[in-house]
């Protein structure tokens, strides 16, 4: 079995490094609204849009994985 993954250069564990879904793509797809919101600056206009639709929608944030989450910044404040 090894020799034939490394023979067709398939990773040591398949099925784990998948590509994540295109989530607003599938809602398009399905009949809902889809909307992909790359600049915290549309962020607004898209969840407007969305709760316009009528359907069901989803909207896709794309964020900053090496950000801090606001917490670190408030602590305790946001009770």
């Amino acid at each position: 079995m090894r020799a034939g993954q490394r023979a067709s250069k398939v990773s040591e564990s398949p099925g784990v490094n998948w590509v994540s879904p295109v989530f607003y793509k599938i809602a398009e797809a399905l009949g809902g609204h889809g909307e992909l919101v790359e600049d915290p600056a549309d962020l607004t206009g898209a969840l407007e849009r969305a709760f316009d639709a009528g359907v069901p929608a989803i909207v896709n944030v794309r964020t900053d994985p090496t950000s801090r989450a606001l917490s670190n910044f408030v602590g305790s404040k946001m009770e």
